[in-house]
């Protein structure tokens, strides 16, 4: 829906928002004019069917008045508020002409690309216009003289006047004949430099076109308007041909457009002309026409649009001219009007201020704008900014508002950037691979991160992803003897005596021992309370007569049994073979230091530093990637800290208490890797700045009763921001 209102004269204009008179002007040695335009859309509707053909259908009401060749000493009078007349000689009135027509459009418009050759764009439109006349009436002078009888009022005197006017039927709606036909035509040619610039790649199709966004460098454009007339039925009543009248009359009245004075209120000059010719003339007795006709206001427009910066800033410059031809009294006349627009181009709004020169040599600068909303356009503005100065006067007056709404072309959403548009796309936040439905795979090794333990390593599937050298199914990462084949309870390291002693730590690897006596048997003391020499008395010994383990009630651990026994809970009564401690000896063992067991450890990586900020984000059960809200908040704190700083971070992934001790110390410094990879991908944080840590399960922040809400609380990473001294790279 769509309201313009313009008017424009060439001798006088009134304040805004003030009736009766106010500053007044003049064009000096021009017959005055004075011409109103109100537009008003009632629907506009448009589809194309592909990118090379489109069509629109809108409706519309419009309302022309046009008053033309007022003398040029008539026009001096009225600029001066008939304070001021120039009077007491004939002078003559010959082409002075009234006419305004009402009608409704029914527009129909095709459009279609000639050609689209890289650096050449091609496109040509018409449209059909179908009229049905409202209201129309005409008055046109053929001759005739006039005389201001004063210096102070309105009064004129007519005389010899030979004059056409015609008005329509006021029933003129029932009448089929009152219809017409008009036409526009338009071409644009538009030059695309940069045409690569409207291609992009998405899910997997290449080179598919933008239709969000100008293509052009510059493009100019040309059209014709309103080509047609409107055929209205003849009110017999309202129908002369004068012949010679003469009267005495008020000037205000007759080239009072407005339908408003303060003399006659509410009126019109075509009743003015009924009322003050019709009985003191005598109508011609030639024959009515039974119908006539009201050309449309014809024009030219002109259009050179120009982007000068980053395709959001132009320059156009738009000119309409007038077709008028004379011999037609009843042609409707539209405006000239040159205008030099700089603008501002956003997707969602826009920001336009037209500097116009104007017929009637008025130059105004004006201002307007368009705000977007989920497929919702508003627009408003004016080509004069006096018309916002209140009391201001201006011979020229352009108003216009609307709304529509638009299903507008979009690129898919794609987040992460990776070209896997996000509807299609498993992995939205991490830029990934085709193959991969747009996750990704760091390491290479066929598992994508999500469901990979260790995304910088490759690994096999059986492991998840992480990588176990020695093939004893512990994770290198875990394995505290990665190139030796162990079990898991001794992590990863080998015992083979099966002693329970690993043997990095074991004085007597080859024989069966006591833990507490380093793996090597205790001396028999001859009081054969420990027959086998495992350090378990018999009495306790389930196995006497064979060397075993604390784990097993004194019988050997082995792949037999391993399974059915639970290692682990034994494992955190006690450490019987101070595995931790003696493992150290061993110059082979990589104890992993991102792995912290207590709080005194992280204490220390973070000794003597700086934390300015701590930030807790967590993670949905099993999984690794961050959702919406912790995103925000990552973006919350890195979109607003200081650019002339320098910052490290450690991160320490931790999870909650559910899965095995293992899954869990992978998933918690997975959490860790995802999000050192989203400081350094998005926010260009440097990766040599940040430590990752990882607790696993062993420092869950709760005890006791472990409801649903204390596991949320426990899936987190810990995000410690640390500012550096100046200077300190």
């Amino acid at each position: 829906m769509h309201g313009n209102y313009s008017r424009i004269s060439n001798f006088s204009a009134k304040k805004y928002f003030v009736y009766g008179s106010g500053v007044k002007y003049k064009e000096r040695n021009k017959p005055g004019y004075d011409r109103s335009l109100i537009n008003f859309d009632l629907m506009n509707l448009k589809y194309e069917f592909n990118h090379k053909n489109a069509a629109a259908y809108s409706l519309r009401v419009r309302s022309i008045t046009n008053m033309e060749g007022l003398p040029i000493q008539w026009s001096h009078n009225a600029a001066k508020d008939y304070d001021e007349n120039i009077f007491g000689q004939q002078q003559d009135w010959t082409g002075f002409g009234l006419n305004s027509t009402d009608f409704t459009e029914h527009a129909f418009t095709y459009a279609r690309t000639i050609f689209d050759r890289n650096t050449s764009f091609l496109k040509a439109g018409a449209t059909v216009k179908i009229l049905s006349g409202l209201d129309a009436s005409y008055f046109s002078v053929n001759s005739g003289q006039y005389e201001f009888l004063d210096s102070i009022t309105p009064a004129v005197e007519l005389t010899d006047i030979d004059a056409d006017f015609g008005s329509s039927e006021d029933n003129n709606q029932l009448f089929f004949k009152n219809w017409g036909l008009g036409f526009d035509l338009g071409v644009t040619y538009e030059y695309r430099p940069d045409y690569e610039d409207q291609y992009y790649e998405m899910d997997g199709v290449k080179r598919i076109t933008r239709y969000d966004m100008n293509k052009y460098k510059w493009k100019a454009s040309a059209s014709l308007t309103d080509l047609g007339f409107i055929r209205f039925m003849s009110d017999s009543a309202d129908y002369y041909n004068f012949s010679n009248p003469s009267a005495t009359t008020n000037a205000t009245q007759l080239v009072d457009l407005s339908g408003f004075n303060p003399i006659t209120f509410f009126t019109s000059p075509y009743n003015f002309v009924k009322d003050s010719l019709a009985d003191t003339g005598t109508p011609s007795t030639g024959v009515q026409p039974d119908r006539f006709r009201m050309a449309l206001p014809s024009a030219f427009h002109g259009n050179f649009d120009m982007n000068l910066l980053r395709k959001w800033f132009y320059v156009s410059y738009n000119v309409s001219i007038p077709l008028h031809f004379k011999s037609d009294i009843t042609q409707m006349k539209g405006f000239f009007i040159q205008t030099l627009t700089p603008r501002i181009e956003k997707n969602n709004w826009s920001l336009v201020l037209p500097i116009s020169h104007q017929g009637n040599g008025t130059v105004s600068i004006g201002a307007a704008g368009r705000f977007n909303y989920k497929g919702f356009i508003i627009f408003a503005g004016s080509n004069n900014a006096a018309f916002f100065y209140g009391q201001k006067a201006s011979r020229a007056r352009n108003i216009f508002a609307g709304i529509s709404y638009s299903v507008l072309y979009k690129v898919p959403k794609d987040t992460d950037g990776d070209k896997i548009s996000d509807p299609y796309d498993e992995c939205p936040y991490d830029p990934g691979l085709p193959e991969y439905n747009g996750c990704p795979d760091t390491d290479g090794d066929g598992i994508i991160d999500k469901e990979d333990l260790c995304i910088y390593d490759k690994g096999p599937k059986n492991t998840r992803g992480c990588p176990d050298t020695d093939g004893d199914g512990v994770i290198d990462m875990n394995d505290m003897c990665p190139k030796e084949k162990g079990l898991g309870i001794h992590y990863g390291c080998p015992d083979r005596d099966k002693d329970g002693v690993i043997d990095a730590a074991d004085r007597c690897p080859d024989v069966p021992g006591v833990e507490l006596n380093n793996g090597c048997p205790l001396e028999n003391e001859g009081c054969c309370l420990d027959a086998d020499g495992d350090g378990i008395l018999n009495e306790k010994d389930k196995c006497p007569d064979v060397p075993g383990s604390f784990y097993n009630s004194g019988c050997p651990i082995d792949s037999s049994n391993i399974n059915n026994i639970n290692l682990q809970d034994e494992k955190e009564k006690i450490d019987a073979n101070n595995t931790n401690q003696q493992a150290i000896d061993n110059p082979q063992i990589d104890l992993r230091d991102q792995l912290i067991t207590t709080r005194s450890e992280l204490d220390s990586v973070l000794n003597g530093k700086n934390v300015i900020k701590n930030l807790a984000l967590y993670f949905d059960v099993d999984e690794a990637s961050l959702t919406d809200a912790e995103r925000l908040k990552l973006d919350n704190l890195f979109k607003r800290l200081p650019k002339n700083e320098e910052y490290e971070i450690v991160l320490v992934g931790n999870t909650d208490r559910d899965g095995s001790l293992d899954y869990n110390l992978q998933l918690s410094k997975r959490r860790g890797e995802t999000v050192k990879r989203k400081l350094v991908y998005f926010y260009k944080f440097d990766e040599k700045k940040i430590s990752v840590y990882y607790y696993g399960e062993t420092k869950s922040i709760h005890s006791g009763d472990y409801t649903d809400e204390m596991k949320k609380a426990d899936r987190r990473v810990d995000l410690k921001l640390i500012k550096l001294p100046k200077g300190d790279n």
